[in-house]
């Protein structure tokens, strides 16, 4: 909406040639579809997993450092035992009393096993869905050079094909410019209809070190 008025496309009948006209552009459209998909999209969800998955060993890690002590004494030393340790001792601090006296460190007992697998699942189901090896993501896993050179060609095949897919919109914007200059008689030459209408060259930048 244009200040609460419609953007009109370049089919609307009624479309001035002075007016503002809006393009939409679709990337990752399904056959059929109207609309496409953000290159995030298919990854959102498994980011939020995988920031809950590290929020969570984080706290758990946290549980399982706590601790308390237990101290045993007599019966009849206990009360005179709880005022005297009413703060418990910091960290590095020198204890000395009778063989009737016992200290215990007490920890939580809390079954968390290895999730080492279970973050390497989730990191590989993010790099699935934006189409990049792991190693893009900083998570070599073992790959070696000729390995890693491998995994590279179809990220570099999907990138160079949106480069081509960017400059082509690009390309179609500046024809649409031209053609709606033309209709506006601000513009003279042939007419333009498209991005091929004016022969446009592109240098982009190369995606590799080759």
């Amino acid at each position: 909406w244009n200040g609460g008025n419609r953007w009109k496309g370049l089919a609307e009948p009624t479309l001035a040639p002075g007016e503002p006209v809006m393009l939409h552009y679709a990337i990752n459209r399904p056959v059929g579809a109207v609309r496409g998909e953000g290159d995030l999209g298919p990854v959102l969800i498994w980011l939020k997993r995988y920031k809950e998955w590290l929020e969570g060993r984080v706290r758990l890690n946290y549980y399982k450092s706590l601790f308390y002590w237990e101290v045993r004494v007599p019966d009849l030393a206990v009360a005179n035992a709880r005022q005297k340790y009413a703060q418990p001792p910091s960290a590095g601090s020198l204890l000395i009393h009778g063989p009737e006296e016992e200290w215990r460190a007490v920890q939580p007992h809390i079954g968390a096993d290895d999730a080492a697998e279970d973050g390497k699942a989730l990191r590989m189901m993010v790099a699935a869905g934006v189409g990049m090896p792991p190693h893009f993501l900083g998570d070599p896993e073992g790959a070696t050079q000729a390995t890693a050179k491998q995994a590279n060609i179809p990220t570099y095949r999907h990138l160079l094909h949106r480069q081509r897919q960017f400059t082509t919109m690009l390309g179609d914007m500046m024809a649409v410019a031209v053609m709606r200059a033309q209709q506006a008689g601000h513009l003279g030459g042939p007419p333009i209809r498209t991005g091929e209408d004016l022969q446009l060259r592109w240098a982009v930048t190369d995606l590799n070190r080759e």
